[in-house]
């Protein structure tokens, strides 16, 4: 009688294994496509990143243009060309034209 409650305990605690086992795998795989899920979600952030910033340099090359500039002067802001003949110079001791 002792042997068989011996063998039914590790025949039970085998079984426990057993199952502890398959839980702890299914919790792994479970938690390895959490991972994968959020490394993607990441990657793909970190690429629309990188378009927005192609974009935006782009845009700031534009902008550095000397062309643009006198664009943007000259629409937005109401400035107009300086012709050279209008220029006087300036000095300590008075003007010169």
């Amino acid at each position: 009688m002792i042997k068989s409650h011996h063998k039914l305990f590790w025949i039970l605690l085998f079984a426990a294994i057993q199952i502890l086992i398959v839980i702890l795998h299914i919790s792994k795989q479970s938690l390895w496509v959490k991972i994968s899920y959020t490394t993607q979600k990441y990657e793909h952030q970190l690429a629309n990143i990188a378009q927005q910033k192609k974009i935006v340099l782009h845009q700031l090359y534009e902008l550095k243009n000397p062309k643009e500039i006198k664009k943007y002067a000259q629409e937005h802001l109401g400035m107009q060309s300086i012709k050279m003949g209008t220029l006087k110079r300036i000095s300590s001791h008075g003007t010169y034209s």
